[in-house]
C-alpha cells in the first residue's frame, strides 16, 4: 500500500510510537499471553501484536509467524491503522482487490483471512494492531468483533502502561538529579543548615555543623537544639520559639556551645512546615566582635573630639557625606542642630572668593591621593558667621 511519510498525521503517529520505546525490545509475557488468547478464541493459525514503523511492521508478540518483521508496503496492518477507531476485517483476501496480489496471499503463508484492531497511544494515534490471520476464509459476528475490540483495548493499555513506566522512570531520574543538586548545595553552603522535628531534635544537617561545633554526625543526632544554648540565653530562645509558633518564622541571635565548651553567636532564620522545622544559622561571632571593637573605638574617638578645642570635619569623597563636630559648628557660632552634616553646608559657608582655590586644592589632593601633613601653605579659608567671616586652618 502506498503511504506518505511526510504528512503531519504520520509524523505525529511515528513520534507517539517512539515514545513507547517498544520497537526491537525483548519479548514480554503480557503481550505473548494476549496473542495466545486471541488465537485460541478465534481459532486462527496466526496472531500478533504488530507495531507499524516508518518502513516496516515489527511483531512484539506472535503466534505461527517465524519472522520478526516484514516490509510495511505489503502489510495488512498499514491499511488497518488508516481508521484508528474501526476494525479492519478481510474475510477473503483473494476476493479483496487491495490484497489479491499481496505476496503473503499469493505465496506462503497464503493468507485468506485478516482482522486487525488498531492499537492507540494515549493521544489517540494508531501505532499498531492486534491482528488475526488464517489461511482459510473466515467471517466474524458482531459478538466476535466486540470480543476482538476488547482484546485490542487491552493491548493498547499495555502500551499505555509501558509509556507511563518510562515517564515515571524519567521523572524519578530527574527528581534524583535535583535531589543530588540540592544535597550538594546543602552540604557546601557556608551556613549551618538543619531540619528538626517539632521537639527540636535534629533529623538532618550539613557538614558545616561538624566544622563549627566539633561534634560528629552521630553525636549531633543525639542532641536537642536547646542542649546547645548558653544557659543565659535559654529563656530568650524559648521566647523566640513561642513567637515562632505564632508567626510561622523567626529570626534571632543566641549563643551556642561547641564541643570544646566555647560559645559562638549564631544568627538563626527558621520556618516551620507541619511538624518539621527548617532552619539556617550563621556564625556571627567574629562580626559581633568587630562591631564591639568599632563601637569602642568610636566611643574613644568621640571622647577625644569632645576633649579637643579643635573643630573636626570629615568628608567621604565617595558618598559625599560630611561630618562636622559640635566644636566645629560652635566655632562658627552655630548650635549643633543648626547645621546639617552634608556637602551643601560646606559650600554655603565657604567665602565666595575662596571657593575656586579651595576646590582646586581638593581636586589636586584627590588626584594624587597623598597624605597632606601641612596645609599652612594654602591660604586661610573664610566661613560666613552672621555676615562676618572667620579664618580657619584646614
Amino acid at each position: 500500500m502506498p503511504y506518505n511519510h511526510t504528512t503531519d498525521l504520520e509524523t505525529t503517529r511515528l513520534e507517539e510510537l517512539a515514545k513507547v520505546q517498544i520497537l526491537d525490545s525483548e519479548p514480554e509475557k503480557d503481550f505473548a499471553n494476549l496473542v495466545r488468547l486471541a488465537a485460541s478464541i478465534f481459532k486462527t493459525s496466526y496472531a500478533s501484536v504488530t507495531l507499524v514503523d516508518r518502513d516496516r511492521v515489527w511483531f512484539k508478540a506472535s503466534i505461527g509467524l517465524s519472522q520478526k518483521e516484514t516490509p510495511r508496503d505489503v502489510s495488512f496492518c498499514t491499511y488497518a491503522i488508516q481508521n484508528p477507531f474501526q476494525i479492519l476485517l478481510v474475510p477473503d483476501a483473494k476476493e479483496d482487490p487491495r490484497f489479491a496480489n499481496n505476496p503473503f496471499v499469493t505465496s506462503e503463508p497464503f493468507i485468506r483471512f485478516y482482522a486487525g484492531v488498531p492499537l492507540l497511544s494515549p493521544n489517540g494515534a494508531a501505532v499498531g494492531t492486534l491482528c488475526l490471520y488464517d489461511d482459510k476464509v473466515k467471517t466474524l459476528t458482531a459478538e466476535d468483533l466486540d470480543i476482538l475490540s476488547g482484546l485490542g483495548q487491552q493491548a493498547s493499555k499495555l502500551l499505555h502502561l509501558r509509556l507511563a513506566s518510562i515517564q515515571l522512570a524519567e521523572t524519578t531520574k530527574d527528581l534524583e538529579q535535583k535531589k543530588e543538586e540540592l544535597d550538594r548545595f546543602f552540604q557546601i553552603n557556608p551556613d549551618l543548615f538543619c531540619v528538626a522535628d517539632a521537639t527540636g531534635r535534629f533529623l538532618k544537617f550539613n557538614s558545616r555543623w561538624q566544622t563549627v561545633f566539633g561534634f560528629t554526625a552521630e553525636e549531633l543526632l543525639q542532641f536537642n537544639f536547646i542542649d546547645f544554648v548558653h544557659p543565659d540565653d535559654i529563656q530568650f530562645t524559648l521566647q523566640q520559639i513561642e513567637n515562632w509558633n505564632k508567626q510561622g518564622r523567626i529570626r534571632f541571635v543566641n549563643r551556642c556551645r561547641t564541643k570544646e565548651g566555647q560559645f559562638k553567636h549564631l544568627e538563626w532564620h527558621a520556618q516551620m512546615d507541619g511538624n518539621l522545622v527548617y532552619a539556617s544559622a550563621r556564625d556571627v561571632s567574629l562580626e559581633l566582635t568587630v562591631q564591639q571593637v568599632i563601637a569602642a573605638q568610636k566611643e574613644q574617638f568621640e571622647l577625644a573630639i569632645s576633649g579637643s578645642n579643635d573643630g573636626i570635619w570629615d568628608w567621604n569623597i565617595l558618598t559625599n557625606d560630611l561630618f562636622f563636630s559640635k566644636r566645629w559648628k560652635s566655632m562658627l557660632g552655630y548650635e549643633e542642630h543648626e547645621l546639617a552634616n552634608n556637602f551643601s553646608t560646606f559650600e554655603q559657608l565657604l567665602y565666595p572668593q575662596d571657593m575656586g582655590r579651595v576646590f582646586k586644592f581638593i581636586d589636586q589632593y584627590t588626584a594624587v591621593q597623598q597624605k597632606i601633613k601641612k596645609l599652612e601653605k594654602v591660604q586661610k579659608s573664610k566661613f560666613e558667621v552672621d555676615e562676618n567671616f572667620k579664618f580657619l586652618w584646614a
